[in-house]
């Protein structure tokens, strides 16, 4: 078994990556209907950061510095008493959650081929259109968004002209015959749940032939919540194991 660190130690090594910053959006405040971008700060060693990382794993540390999150004010409270709800944010955790794309389209410029044609289904606060026009390879970028307020507060922060906002369901959108991409990221959802895992499969069925490669956002993690519920049921999972994952530990 591997040497066990402090959480100030695993800090110290996360810290020495700093190329995930390069992703972030960094756009102003602002707000239209019940949606707002705002800015937030994480102190380097802050109390909830160092939680997180402790409870569930070095993947989910949100770094630290300034940020932005989409955040959609709602009109009664939520299963958790809360009168909003935060779809996106450019924390470390999330942007390195859009990896199997930002890894995808990396390796892709070491090709030197064409130009990549890329689908995103969800807009949300635009991290994955953003990351997207950091790597050379970028030919066009068609994004699909349902939500009419969320275009209009983000789209006009995406001036870059290989860039296409559709309005429209991703799961209903219909697209000119013969149309392709080389890679598609689904990314509709605002949370880790496995009753996301039937719109995922939905979604990749209605692209496996206009694309090369596709995923969705946290498939991995859907799945995972899935086994762990499985096993739950099936009298397979330890209460120790079932208190780890209701608290969020060993499920990401």
């Amino acid at each position: 078994m591997g040497e066990m660190i402090t959480v100030e130690e695993a800090i110290r090594l996360l810290d020495r990556d700093t190329d995930w910053k390069r992703f972030q959006v960094d756009y102003p405040e602002s707000s239209l209907g019940n949606f707002a971008i705002k800015k937030f700060s994480i102190p380097k060693m802050d109390q909830y950061r160092m939680e997180l990382i402790i409870h569930e794993g070095m993947d989910r540390d949100p770094g630290f510095g300034t940020f932005s999150r989409l955040v959609e004010t709602l009109s009664e409270p939520d299963g958790d008493g809360r009168l909003y709800r935060v779809w996106m944010s450019d924390t470390r955790a999330e942007i390195m959650e859009h990896s199997p794309l930002f890894n995808r389209l990396w390796w892709a410029q070491l090709d030197n081929g064409p130009g990549i044609r890329l689908l995103i289904n969800g807009l949300g606060l635009g991290v994955a259109v953003h990351g997207a026009l950091q790597h050379n390879n970028i030919e066009h970028i068609d994004v699909v968004e349902s939500n009419d307020t969320i275009i209009d507060l983000v789209s006009p922060l995406i001036t870059d002209t290989r860039v296409t906002i559709h309005r429209g369901d991703a799961y209903d959108m219909q697209w000119p015959k013969g149309t392709r991409w080389d890679f598609a990221w689904h990314d509709i959802w605002p949370t880790i749940d496995d009753d996301n895992l039937p719109g995922m499969r939905k979604l990749m069925a209605k692209y496996k032939r206009r694309v090369h490669w596709q995923d969705c956002w946290q498939r991995q993690g859907c799945l995972k919540m899935e086994r762990l519920f499985r096993r739950a049921k099936a009298g397979k999972l330890g209460a120790q194991e079932m208190l780890d994952a209701l608290e969020g530990r060993n499920i990401l």
